[in-house]
């Protein structure tokens, strides 16, 4: 492999990219410049591969220099082991399990967010579609999304579901797996909205009342009367 330093006149193009779950880095004290190099790392180790210089500048833009810093912090962290091969020599960089630790269970919270209750309170599937591809765009949108924004969405959806219902339009319910697509965003929609317009139309929320505006009031927003 082609050394990083071997690029005298221009560095090769930098290609990775990282989402960084800040609650994580918070739990874990640790820099957005060591989260996003215990990403490659991390990535790195489940191919059963040994970083390089160079690889590791390509997907992260650090240099040797920086490199060579954030993997000595990371080490006093706890976050990085140096394994030793037989001879002593060759060695290994493995992140510690105390990285994947700090992350939610995705499949626990899945669980939770495909189920709900039942009229009786007991626990039922709410969704239909495919479970397996469902929690494949769920773990994606949680490196954005936070499970309570999810299932707030969720909540709403249904609710609007509900809400049709009673003013005689018996709306199908999506996919799971086409809600939680992120190439559509069906489940950013605004659906808090969508319920109030509906519970205005049928009658069970009222419009707010609409007060005229005082003089006062007028020029309190928009600044001095120079008609005076």
């Amino acid at each position: 492999m082609t050394k990083l330093d071997d690029y005298t006149s221009k560095a090769p193009a930098i290609i990775g990219s990282t989402t960084i779950n800040h609650a994580v880095r918070v739990a874990l004290q640790i820099t957005c410049s060591e989260y996003c190099f215990l990403d490659f790392l991390t990535k790195v180790n489940a191919n059963l591969e040994q970083p390089d210089v160079l690889n590791i500048f390509i997907k992260t833009g650090f240099s040797t220099y920086e490199q060579e810093i954030l993997l000595k912090a990371l080490m006093q962290k706890s976050l990085v082991i140096i394994e030793s091969g037989i001879d002593g020599r060759d060695r290994s960089f493995k992140v510690a399990s105390k990285w994947n630790d700090a992350f939610p269970n995705l499949d626990k919270e899945f669980e939770e967010f495909w189920h709900g209750r039942d009229k009786e309170g007991n626990l039922t599937v709410v969704w239909t579609g495919t479970k397996k591809k469902a929690l494949e765009y769920y773990v994606k949108l949680r490196k954005k999304y936070s499970k309570e924004f999810l299932a707030k969405q969720r909540d709403l959806y249904f609710e609007f579901l509900q809400l049709e219902q009673k003013g005689g339009f018996n709306r199908q319910k999506m996919m799971c797996q086409i809600f939680l697509n992120p190439m559509n965003e069906r489940f950013n929609e605004d659906y808090e909205d969508y319920c109030k317009q509906k519970r205005i139309k049928l009658g069970i929320d009222k419009l707010p009342e609409v007060k005229p505006m005082t003089k006062e009031e007028v020029l309190g927003a928009y600044g001095k009367d120079n008609n005076k």
